[in-house]
């Protein structure tokens, strides 16, 4: 390493780490420190100054290989104090107990929500308008533009759909060996062992028919057994089905959400 090549590597780190202290770019050649010429009585009880008079006395001691291994450490340093303020990590941002306990609630997610709560973050704070328009330069950034990418990518593919069942997300994980907080996982599959769908809900009606039948020992359909009717509709006989529950409820005091009933 020359010599300019070292004098431009001290003056870099010492402008990072003490910018006030340090003498300007076009000046570092022209001076014969690096550190700013202050008034004596300036320097007097100033941690800040000795601070910054210490670390340059470090950097004229340091080894080419040593300063080259400061430039490394102190670029984690910088970048782990700005992931550390950035707008996606205040606390705000932050998917809490509660957070989780609302969104488990949630009947559909977007893509945008799923990907922040995949993430641990709080879908009301990391919308989608944010989300979009934050630029990658933290990891954090970084980490849920790609996972909504990829949720897009799946809903282009026809495997997701702008807005989602819960459990659609936790399947889609799945396939895909990807993971959300422990937590979140457990409270939408308590909240979603049955995800309310017209197919869950015609299965349950016909179960809930089967068990009437049963039952009543098929009266409400013995009067007029022997006419030969059209057969029904598909909507025709889901509304059947739903009058007939309506019907079993307010007639037989049936209870579907009970797992057996009064005789």
């Amino acid at each position: 390493m020359t010599n300019q090549n070292r004098l431009d590597l001290q003056w870099e780190l010492l402008y990072r780490q003490h910018s006030g202290f340090c003498v300007g770019k076009h000046d570092r050649n022209s001076t014969p420190s690096l550190l700013r010429e202050i008034a004596a009585e300036k320097q007097v009880n100033n941690p800040k100054f000795e601070q910054a008079r210490d670390y340059h006395g470090q950097l004229l001691r340091m080894t080419d290989d040593e300063l080259a291994t400061e430039k490394v450490a102190m670029e984690k340093r910088l970048h782990a104090a700005y992931e550390a303020r950035h707008i996606f990590n205040l606390p705000e941002a932050l998917a809490t107990d509660d957070v989780f306990e609302f969104w488990s609630r949630a009947e559909l997610w977007s893509l945008a929500e799923a990907a922040a709560l995949i993430n641990a973050r709080n879908p009301s704070f990391v919308n989608e308008s944010r989300l979009t328009s934050a630029p990658r330069d933290a990891d954090i950034t970084v980490l849920l533009h790609n996972t909504f990418e990829l949720l897009e990518r799946a809903r282009l593919a026809g495997t997701l759909r702008r807005n989602n069942n819960p459990i659609n997300i936790i399947n889609w994980l799945e396939l895909k060996h990807m993971q959300m907080p422990q937590r979140l996982l457990e409270l939408t599959l308590e909240r979603g062992r049955t995800p309310y769908t017209v197919a869950a809900e015609n299965q349950i009606l016909r179960e809930n028919l089967a068990a009437y039948e049963a039952k009543n020992g098929g009266r409400h359909s013995a009067e007029g057994a022997d006419k030969q009717d059209k057969p029904l509709g598909v909507r025709e006989r889901e509304s059947l089905l739903k009058l007939v529950l309506g019907m079993a409820i307010n007639g037989y005091s049936y209870d579907p959400k009970a797992t057996r009933n009064k005789e």
